[in-house]
């Protein structure tokens, strides 16, 4: 394999990349830029060593779950090294497609790793956030928003698949979920657009670095004290759990109306 950088662009990502530009919008910029942008030289690299698009998928697979366990502690250190791991977890779940489209080749069996990937690591990530935010501040209350965002998740990338077999269809989760969910950002102004990337796997790596840092640098607030005599804390982390949660509430029960209606409820 001696193909350039350049030529191993126009292979691997030419097409996927103009119809990123044409959707537009803060995730898919995030895409090109942060996730396309690096993910070529590791594809290089993977390509000369011969390691395949499902090995890939499954080191994307056990970097992420190495992220969630680095988030389950309380220090913030640990979650900067753990959002280092999440970051690269989605650029090898990047690279693994251009191996992919490289080689020519798709399996049944890929699309089942890449649908675990999006499955399982990204709520396992968020579980634990809310266990090393319980550890930072001693309250149930962030393993409750926990819960939440984990389940809603589950509702977001699950329900549209589940629809997909129900009606006899054939396709992968991403495929289902952009069926499912029609565009409930357009009428939304711009800034609020930016706001609500943060909530999506892009803008969680973007996001995770900064209230890390943030709590690295700045000690938690005292609000009082529990029943139990001791101090009642809050982080920045703990405000993000809390505002991540309600907005995965938000979006788990909008993907399971749209699933309802757009996929169970059509008429073929």
């Amino acid at each position: 394999m001696a193909e350039s950088i350049a030529a191993l662009r126009r292979i691997c990502q030419h097409e996927r990349n103009k119809e990123y530009v044409k959707m537009g919008g803060p995730t898919n910029w995030m895409v090109l830029n942060l996730g396309r942008r690096p993910s070529i030289y590791l594809t290089r690299l993977f390509l000369a060593l011969g390691i395949s698009a499902n090995q890939v998928t499954l080191m994307s697979f056990a970097t992420g779950l190495a992220a969630g366990v680095c988030f389950a502690f309380a220090s913030p250190a640990l979650w900067l090294v753990g959002s280092l791991l999440y970051y690269l977890s989605f650029v090898l779940d990047v690279s693994d497609g251009e191996i992919a489209r490289y080689r020519g080749r798709s399996s049944s069996v890929g699309m089942f790793y890449d649908d675990m990937n999006v499955s399982v690591a990204w709520p396992f990530a968020v579980a634990g956030m809310s266990l090393g935010v319980f550890n930072a501040v001693g309250t149930v209350v962030p393993l409750v928003l926990g819960f939440v965002a984990v389940v809603s998740i589950g509702a977001f990338s699950l329900s549209p698949q589940m629809a997909y077999r129900i009606r006899g269809l054939e396709g992968t989760s991403v495929m289902a979920t952009k069926e499912a969910l029609p565009d409930i950002l357009a009428g939304i102004p711009s800034l609020l657009k930016y706001v609500f990337v943060f909530f999506v796997t892009q803008g969680l790596m973007v996001a995770l670095p900064l209230i890390s840092l943030a709590d690295l640098l700045l000690p938690p607030l005292t609000l009082g004290t529990t029943s139990a005599g001791a101090p009642l804390l809050i982080n920045v982390r703990y405000v993000y759990l809390g505002v991540y949660s309600a907005g995965w509430l938000v979006g788990g029960i909008l993907t399971v109306y749209y699933t309802a209606t757009r996929i169970l409820g059509r008429r073929d």
